[in-house]
C-alpha cells in the first residue's frame, strides 16, 4: 500500500485545492475552519458567530448556551469537557472565507446550520449531545466526497495533467483536522503559521505514474513543475 493510501489527513495542496473547488461559500468557510483551526466536525457544527472575534483573529470553542440579546430564542449546545474548551487562533485565510459567507443571506447564531435545522431537530434540544451531524446537516459526508473529487478536477488543472494520474484517495471529515506533512521542510513551518497558505511548489501531492507512460516512480507536484521547466513550458 502506497504512503498516500495509509496517511490520514491532507496535504497543503489538498487543502488549497479544495477551497478553490468549493461549490459554495459556505462549504469553503468550513474547509477552511476545521482545517486552518483543527475544529472537529461537530465543534464546527456547533461554532456560534458570537464565538468569532475577527478583530483578533480568535475562535472560542465553548459548550455555552446561545440566547438572544432580546429572549427571542436560546440554543443549548453539547457539553465540552474543559480540556475541549479552548480558544485558537484564526488564519487568514479562515477569516476571509468567513467573512465572504456572513455576507450572504442571514442564517441564524449558529455558522454552519440554519434556523430551519435547527426547528427540525427541536425535540432533541435538551440532549444536543445526542444530536449526530447528519442530522443537523443532511448529506454532508456525501458533499464532503463531492467537494473532494471536485479538488481532485481542480488540481489536474492546475497540473496540466489527466485526471486518472492524480492518486487522490477519499477520506472522511475527520481527516481535515489532521493536515499532512511528509517531511520537515520551511514550507512545514510556513504552514505551522498559517495552515490555510498555499504550498503548490513543495508539498507532496502525488501523481499516479503506473496508469500512464511518463515514468517509472510516483512524481510529486514539484518534480512535475521541474519537469515542465526543463521542457520550456510557462
Amino acid at each position: 500500500m502506497s504512503r498516500v493510501q495509509t496517511r490520514s489527513g491532507f496535504s497543503s495542496v489538498e487543502i488549497d485545492a479544495m477551497l478553490a473547488a468549493a461549490p459554495t461559500r459556505c462549504w469553503r468557510a468550513f474547509i477552511a475552519v476545521c482545517s486552518g483551526c483543527h475544529l472537529s466536525t461537530r465543534e464546527a457544527l456547533w461554532l456560534a458567530w458570537r464565538d468569532i472575534d475577527f478583530d483578533h483573529a480568535a475562535i472560542m470553542v465553548v459548550s455555552t448556551t446561545i440566547a438572544a440579546d432580546d429572549g427571542a430564542y436560546e440554543v443549548p449546545r453539547p457539553y465540552w469537557p474543559w480540556s475541549r474548551q479552548r480558544v485558537v487562533s484564526l488564519p487568514a485565510c479562515a477569516s476571509e472565507a468567513l467573512r465572504a459567507f456572513r455576507g450572504g443571506p442571514a442564517t441564524g447564531p449558529l455558522v454552519f446550520v440554519p434556523d430551519w435545522r435547527l426547528d427540525a431537530v427541536w425535540l432533541q434540544l435538551d440532549t444536543p449531545s445526542r444530536i449526530r451531524p447528519e442530522q443537523l446537516v443532511p448529506g454532508l459526508r456525501e458533499g464532503f466526497r463531492m467537494v473532494q473529487r471536485l479538488a481532485q478536477l481542480e488540481l489536474a488543472r492546475k497540473l496540466d495533467v489527466p485526471l486518472a494520474v492524480i492518486n487522490w484517495p477519499l477520506r472522511p471529515l475527520s481527516a481535515l483536522t489532521r493536515p499532512w506533512s511528509p517531511r520537515p521542510s520551511s514550507a512545514s513551518a510556513s504552514a505551522t503559521r498559517d495552515p490555510c497558505a498555499s504550498f503548490a511548489g513543495t508539498a507532496d501531492v502525488e501523481l499516479d505514474t503506473r496508469r500512464c507512460a511518463c515514468g517509472q516512480h510516483p512524481l510529486t507536484l514539484s518534480d512535475q513543475e521541474d519537469s515542465k521547466s526543463r521542457r520550456g513550458a510557462p
